[in-house]
């Protein structure tokens, strides 16, 4: 049971803890968790972790025979293949009936698309987006100066 929710994105969680964590580090684009190898920021510890382990320390026992992308656990393979390879997308919006891999994928599409929620928000400005990267991208090139090309191609790969 998951009696705490986000009421900026409809996602739910066990503890008021892990709610007010996820508002800091979702919604108001928080990342104090810094990659020492990259620079890349993250929103959580376990997210560093993980980021370190698939990106620098390259542990993918788990290879898709389709595409060649790695995994370390089967379980993450199986989900790659059925929702990437075959279009398997169980979770519907019951209000346009577009199909999506994940819960939560298919909720924030209800709170952005269907509700106009902006659950992004700038904090130096009061600026909302939809999206996490979106919000990233301004504070980078409205507060910090930066190019948008630069920054553009930083996001695809993922340094920022």
């Amino acid at each position: 049971l998951k009696p705490h929710t986000c009421d900026l994105c409809g996602k739910s969680f066990s503890g008021k803890s892990n709610l007010v964590k996820h508002k800091s580090a979702v919604h108001a684009g928080q990342r104090p968790f810094v990659c020492d190898a990259c620079g890349s920021a993250f929103a959580y510890l376990h997210a560093l972790k993980k980021h370190k382990l698939f990106v620098h320390e390259a542990i993918i026992p788990h290879v898709c025979d389709i595409c060649g992308k790695g995994f370390s656990a089967s379980c993450f393979l199986v989900k790659h293949r059925s929702t990437v390879h075959e279009g398997i997308r169980p979770y519907k919006c019951d209000l346009c009936g577009k199909g999506y891999s994940t819960k939560s994928h298919m909720l924030r599409h209800k709170a952005t698309i269907h509700e106009g929620k902006r659950p992004f928000v700038c904090d130096s400005c009061g600026s909302a987006f939809s999206e996490a990267a979106v919000l990233r991208k301004h504070k980078l090139s409205v507060h910090e100066g930066k190019c948008l090309f630069a920054i553009d191609n930083a996001l695809v790969f993922g340094f920022v």
